[in-house]
């Protein structure tokens, strides 16, 4: 099964306020009504984390296992965590993804990326179309200022993470 969660593929654009705990939510939904246990879930990018928010909220009790494709469990950076989005520390931390996904000037540059690139940006809907609405901005915001770390901590699943070595959006050392 492939979801569809709020503000991305063919889902219609979302409103002001929605964070990662409605994307769960909105995951455990589709796990309930259609009855489905023992799942692999796989997220890439925020689809990942939009997971760490389901095991939070939701448990893993309808869950075999977890794959997480290029997606840092905390995006800011500090002392203590250097994995996260390139340039995103304390002092941008309300401002940082404001207006947008920022450029980082690192990894693999859009003109190597060809028809992998368009695909994605399909997929993404909202990214694809440019300018993302105030309520992409919302949830692009909470999942931003999220820490899924104590969460990975105490899931009691095995769980596989995947890295680019040449991200243009956090050191793939996140994966360790």
């Amino acid at each position: 099964l492939a979801v569809d969660v709020r503000g991305h593929g063919e889902t219609e654009a979302i409103g002001r306020g929605v964070t990662m705990a409605r994307r769960a939510d909105d995951v455990a939904t589709v796990l309930e009504q259609l009855d489905v246990r023992d799942a692999t879930l796989v997220g890439s990018s925020m689809g990942g984390n939009t997971i760490w928010a389901y095991v939070d909220a939701h448990g893993t009790d309808r869950i075999r296992s977890i794959a997480i494709v290029d997606q840092t469990p905390r995006m800011l950076n500090d002392a203590s965590w250097t994995h996260g989005y390139y340039g995103y520390d304390a002092t941008n931390r309300d401002t940082f993804f404001a207006e947008g996904i920022p450029p980082t000037g690192v990894g693999t540059p859009m003109w190597r990326r060809g028809m992998r690139l368009v695909r994605l940006l399909r997929a993404l809907g909202g990214v694809a179309r440019g300018a993302l609405t105030p309520g992409e901005l919302d949830v692009l915001g909470d999942h931003a200022r999220a820490d899924w770390r104590p969460v990975i901590a105490r899931t009691d699943v095995p769980v596989l993470f995947v890295a680019g070595a040449e991200s243009e959006l956090w050191p793939a050392t996140h994966a360790a």
